[in-house]
């Protein structure tokens, strides 16, 4: 109907005819050429939809480049009588653009390039290390272990550090077995998953499940009994998570595993068995926990603010870790390090997931990175070994 009514129609003459719409038909093939890659490499890079105003200008910036397109490319072209030299320009470009993607598939995307691989060097952070080593078995006298995680440093001879715990023991070994390396302390590491080692206090859902928790934190404290020239033992667990059931980066809910009051008892029962033997016990405290996965806060390349973007409010931190934190202050004959000095700005009331360098210092919600183990280490645990 439109078209049957002509250049006279009242509709064509308002809507149709008019300089506005006459310009954008001149521009609209570019314009389709033009924001979809834009709007495709935006997402790309912000890994996620852009925010309304991002893609507001982006359409904007997709008009100018086709109005640009239509004024210096197409138009040219269209007006150019011979047809030689109009179909020599268009092969160049063709001839061009086939030589540059040649040349990035033939260096596989030019994956050598700094945002490909401070992307990997992020990605890889979030796979965990190996659980167990032959050589610590063997350094415990042990042929197999019923605990879960048995990782050794380097060899020293200024003594031994062992660090004991739950997974969160194992994730914060690496950087403790670099660092105490240059003192030349050996650490060993001995822990449980979803088992902190309290003694007299086993962790368990059911009667069968605390029998085996049981079974395997006797199986640490025996081992540690048994190491020479023990120096330090550094302890970590995860908190309320024990017997809340809650998981912050979740929805779901779990069953509590152990009391709060058994909990605690349970870790003053561990640290007294160690001091028995006159060693120095560290605990640290659980680092603040994730409201989301650790992959939502990986870096995006030419993305300014990621850095910022999985920011929490100290305050927020501080009041799910109340009960926690309070029932620590409690506990006798150990120096207990707060994480949050780690993890956290107090002057502006922020704890972050990735440093200033944009490098990404966890592997899940709860769990650290090796470079944020490395992180805790020079931030927080260095001082108690200089």
């Amino acid at each position: 109907m439109i078209i049957l009514s002509g250049s006279k129609g009242l509709l064509n003459r308002i809507f149709l005819m008019n300089s506005i719409a006459v310009w954008i038909g001149l521009i609209s093939y570019p314009l389709y050429l033009w924001h979809w890659p834009i709007l495709s490499f935006l997402r790309i890079i912000e890994g996620a939809s852009p925010q309304y105003e991002i893609r507001f200008f982006a359409i904007l910036f997709s008009v100018l480049l086709a109005w640009l397109t239509y004024k210096f490319v197409e138009r040219p072209i269209r007006k150019q009588v011979a047809v030689a030299p109009k179909v020599t320009h268009l092969m160049a470009c063709m001839v061009g653009l086939g030589l540059l993607a040649g040349i990035v598939s033939y260096s596989e995307g030019v994956k050598y390039r700094s945002a490909v691989t401070n992307d990997n060097m992020n990605l890889s952070e979030l796979k965990r290390t190996v659980a167990k080593e032959e050589q610590c078995l063997s350094f415990l006298g042990l042929s197999e272990s019923k605990f879960n995680y048995c990782k050794i440093g380097k060899l020293g001879t200024r003594g031994v550090v062992a660090v004991i715990g739950d997974s969160h023991a194992h994730v914060a070994f690496p950087g403790i077995a670099k660092g105490l390396e240059s003192f030349g302390y050996t650490s060993v590491l001995l822990a449980n998953s979803s088992c902190p080692p309290f003694f007299k206090f086993p962790e368990g859902g059911t009667e069968k499940q605390r029998a085996h928790c049981s079974e395997r934190t006797m199986e640490i404290l025996s081992s540690l009994s048994n190491i020479k020239n023990l120096n330090r033992v550094i302890f970590f667990s995860r908190g309320p998570t024990y017997w809340t059931g809650t998981e912050p980066a979740v929805s779901r809910k779990k069953e509590p595993s152990i009391t709060m009051d058994d909990y605690f008892k349970g870790l003053q029962s561990t640290i007294n068995f160690i001091r028995k033997k006159d060693i120095e016990v560290l605990y640290v405290t659980e680092n603040p926990e994730l409201q989301f996965h650790a992959r939502s806060c990986l870096p995006r390349p030419f993305n300014a603010i990621s850095e910022n973007k999985c920011n929490q409010n100290l305050e927020v931190v501080l009041a799910g870790q109340k009960a926690y934190r309070e029932n620590l202050m409690a506990l006798n004959n150990v120096i207990v390090l707060d994480s949050i000095a780690a993890f956290c700005r107090e002057q502006s009331g922020i704890c972050f997931a990735v440093n200033e360098k944009n490098e990404l210092l966890y592997a899940d919600d709860d769990h650290l990175s090796v470079i944020g183990s490395l992180w805790q280490y020079e931030n927080l645990l260095k001082a108690h070994f200089q």
